[in-house]
């Protein structure tokens, strides 16, 4: 860990888009990101099937042509790589030394967010990633957030090892934050999005921050920095079947655990974990143990089941 002051006078600052088959809103939260005025580069990684890509480059173009002071870069890969992938992918293109990651039903809310990120980076020493509040638009009828916003939050995902939320208690340090995120460009050449965390992605940005506190950066929540969250369910890294989201719940929650704890702490938070994932979707606990089962053997593949086994921070 390297700490570096980010110029606040002169931001240089790269949003990461990654998305998959939503052309209907991607205008919306890339107009958003450049009416900041903040954001001198957009990394689009588009997931998406051809014909929407297609669409997204024409929308890519105009946009070029109607902010010129911003640069665009699209990056079609050509097939669903997940969002994980998307995210190292598009870190890999950034110019900047401050990444933004926006999912691409976001609405950055804008240009005071990025003023807030900018003063926690420049006044909190040794902050290697900054998370935002979503503001949710609407009620998802799948894949529903789970939220506690209380002060005990951050003590409850230490003791029980599972990711409470509090999106309405800030700035301050925190052990988790959602997926909005501002990250140094320093911390990304030690610490990348972990590829395994398939299907929906469930975890993946938790399972980032905690490697980011392995390598010894603090993690800072604010909830000036927010964005106004679509929750589209279609596109993107949603799946449309509540059997299949609790399904990857199970599978993505077990594996995060399994990585990240070790002895007797690990089988606390398996416990813990399936216990409050089967409060969550009690009616549909036969797809939660069918990912749990699964996680199991991708976890044990890679070196994280062993007891007492140290987790990997990568």
């Amino acid at each position: 860990m390297e700490d570096e002051a980010l110029d606040y006078l002169n931001p240089k600052i790269t949003a990461v888009v990654a998305t998959y088959n939503r052309s209907n809103i991607l205008r919306e939260c890339l107009i958003a990101l450049v009416e900041t005025h903040l954001i001198s580069q957009i990394v689009v990684v588009d997931d998406s099937t051809e014909g929407y890509a297609l669409l997204n480059e024409s929308l890519l173009e105009d946009l070029k042509r109607a902010y010129g002071y911003v640069e665009f870069t699209h990056v079609v890969t050509h097939r669903k790589n997940g969002l994980p992938r998307a995210r190292n992918i598009g870190a890999s293109y950034a110019k900047n030394d401050l990444i933004v990651f926006v999912d691409d039903d976001m609405l950055i809310g804008g240009r005071e967010p990025l003023e807030a990120v900018l003063r926690d980076f420049s006044s909190v020493f040794g902050i290697g990633l900054v998370g935002g509040k979503l503001v949710e638009m609407v009620e998802t009828k799948v894949d529903k957030p789970f939220y506690l916003n209380m002060k005990i939050a951050d003590i409850l995902s230490r003791t029980t090892g599972f990711v409470f939320l509090d999106i309405f208690h800030g700035p301050r340090n925190s052990e988790f934050t959602p997926a909005l995120m501002a990250v140094k460009k320093t911390v990304l050449e030690e610490n990348c999005f972990d590829p395994r965390y398939s299907g929906t992605s469930y975890r993946e940005e938790s399972d980032f921050q905690q490697s980011c506190k392995k390598l010894g950066w603090r993690l800072f929540f604010d909830p000036r920095f927010f964005a106004y969250h679509r929750g589209q369910e279609g596109g993107g890294s949603r799946i449309e079947s509540a059997d299949v989201q609790v399904y990857w719940k199970g599978r993505n929650h077990t594996y995060f655990t399994l990585k990240h704890s070790c002895g007797f702490k690990k089988f606390w938070y398996l416990i813990v974990g399936i216990l409050l994932l089967m409060i969550h979707t009690p009616t549909r606990t036969r797809y939660l143990f069918s990912g749990v089962r699964d996680s199991l053997r991708t976890a044990k593949a890679y070196g994280y089941v062993a007891h007492g086994k140290k987790p990997s921070t990568r």
